[in-house]
C-alpha cells in the first residue's frame, strides 16, 4: 500500500522566503549602469549606445526577476502560514480527543 506521509519544515520555508526577499532587495538596489563603461571609455558613440541599450534591457530583466522573486517569497510565506494553521488545528483536535477519552497529555 502506498504511503502518503510527509513532513513540512516551516522553518525551511520561511528561511527561503526571507532569503528570496533579501536577494531581491540586493538586486533591486543595484544598477548595472554603475558597472559599465561610459561613452568616453569605449571611445565610440555607437558602442556607447549599445552599452546603454544593454544596461536598459538588463535593468528590465532585473525588474522582472525582482517582481517574480517577491511574488515567490509572498507565496512561500502564505504556504507556511497555511501549514502552520493545519498543524494548530490538528493539535487542537488531538487535545480534544485525548481529553474526551480521559487520557493525559504529554
Amino acid at each position: 500500500m502506498t504511503s502518503y506521509d510527509f513532513s513540512v519544515s516551516l522553518t525551511a520555508i520561511m528561511t527561503t522566503a526571507h532569503g528570496a526577499l533579501d536577494t531581491a532587495g540586493m538586486i533591486h538596489d543595484t544598477d548595472v549602469a554603475d558597472h559599465l563603461p561610459g561613452v568616453s571609455v569605449v571611445g565610440s558613440a555607437v558602442v556607447g549606445a549599445a552599452v546603454a541599450e544593454f544596461a536598459d534591457r538588463w535593468n528590465l530583466g532585473l525588474e522582472s526577476l525582482v517582481a517574480d522573486t517577491e511574488e515567490m517569497a509572498t507565496r512561500l510565506a502564505a504556504v507556511a502560514a497555511t501549514y502552520a494553521g493545519f498543524e494548530e488545528q490538528g493539535s487542537a483536535l488531538a487535545r480534544e480527543v485525548i481529553d474526551a477519552i480521559g487520557g493525559t497529555r504529554r
